[in-house]
């Protein structure tokens, strides 16, 4: 079996495959790696200790909270927030000037990022999942129609997709958030084509709502459990593991393929389309 790779029980291969969905950040892009310590450092300032509770157990509580909503726009994540603060104390925060202080902040570490890539102290590979570029190169050539699906900003993905050279995988197929996006819809839209079923839909992803939807709708959801803990240390490589606390809320969620990395696109292939030589 390939490195960094798991089959989970309810895998099976989905050889008629046409129409592949990517999330972008942490299933493509890196550049906004350690968003959840950025949030969650937001959240611990806010929110007080319960009589018996360690710090170890509301990080848990809330890192849960967050990991849940992974895959939506932020602010759904900052709303669950408010709702847990106020039960707790009876504070009532406006999630929308949460939701824009956080963005101002990460947009801080991936400007620093986009920085270095520009300056070419680091190269466009080191901002994005290992292998994703052969990958998407692949399934180009392959014939597939690929669609980008994110929950960050419009105003944010539309330039970086355009920097990164990523528009000549979707072309058209970019979709981010703005006012009446959802992932949800995007795979509706998707499977409201002519001829479509799930048995021709891929989903790539880190997050609760593509995995969800996809394996819902017949699709084959594969997690992108990525490691991001080395994205900031020369020389830039990935692990190659599979983060465990990703891999638990993916499967929750309906993956039925987990993958730390793209390190091997032509053997993925092969496994996702039910080609199993030499896998």
């Amino acid at each position: 079996m390939m490195a960094g790779v798991e089959i989970l029980s309810k895998f099976k291969p989905h050889p008629d495959a046409t129409e592949i969905l990517f999330d972008l950040d942490g299933t493509i892009s890196l550049v906004r790696a350690g968003w959840s310590e950025v949030m969650l450092a937001s959240f611990l300032r806010k929110m007080p200790l319960q009589a018996g509770e360690s710090e170890e157990e509301l990080r848990a509580l809330l890192l849960d909270d967050m990991l849940r909503q992974n895959g939506k726009p932020s602010i759904f994540q900052f709303i669950r927030f408010a709702e847990r603060l106020q039960e707790r104390t009876g504070e009532v925060l406006d999630p929308e000037l949460e939701t824009q202080e956080f963005i101002r902040s990460l947009e801080e570490v991936s400007r620093r990022r986009h920085e270095a890539v520009k300056a070419g102290s680091r190269s466009l590979e080191s901002v994005l999942v290992p292998g994703v570029l052969p990958m998407l190169e692949l399934l180009k050539n392959c014939g597939f129609n690929l669609y980008l699906a994110s929950g960050t900003d419009e105003a944010i993905v539309l330039p970086e997709v355009k920097e990164f050279g990523l528009d000549r995988y979707f072309g058209e197929h970019i979709y981010a958030h703005r006012p009446g996006f959802s992932k949800a819809k995007v795979i509706e839209m998707i499977l409201s084509r002519p001829g479509m079923n799930g048995q021709r839909l891929i989903a790539f992803g880190d997050g609760f709502v593509e995995m969800h939807e996809t394996a819902r709708a017949g699709g084959l959801s594969i997690g992108v459990a990525s490691d991001e803990s080395w994205v900031d240390t020369p020389p830039y490589r990935g692990s190659g593991l599979i983060d465990p606390l990703k891999k638990k809320l993916l499967e929750e969620a309906g993956a039925q393929l987990m993958i730390a990395d793209y390190a091997e696109p032509e053997r993925l292939l092969q496994l996702i389309l039910g080609n199993k030589e030499d896998v």
